[in-house]
């Protein structure tokens, strides 16, 4: 009766071994499932950022060629003032 016992007792721990195994191999599967949808997505985005990127450098020389165009009408005005003194004093 005891060695009956022992028996059962070894086949609940194999089916519990058993068990756990599969779980594992599902997580397993789960996760390079989501790498790969991951891996997808960024390839799909990397072409998004790509006309990010040009959008935002299109805008940075717009930016760019304005301020140097408001400095050059700056420095225009200050040389139109200054020739307005210099011409009565000389």
């Amino acid at each position: 009766m005891s060695q009956l016992c022992f028996t059962r007792v070894e086949k609940n721990n194999l089916t519990k071994s058993a068990g756990k195994r599969g779980f594992r191999l599902k997580h397993l599967l789960i996760a390079a499932r989501f790498i790969a949808r991951t891996r997808i997505a960024a390839r799909d985005w990397s072409k998004h950022e790509a006309l990010r990127q040009r959008l935002a450098d299109a805008y940075d020389q717009q930016e760019r060629e304005q301020r140097i165009s408001r400095m050059r009408d700056e420095w225009r005005a200050q040389m139109a003032a200054k020739r307005l003194i210099v011409a009565p004093g000389a």
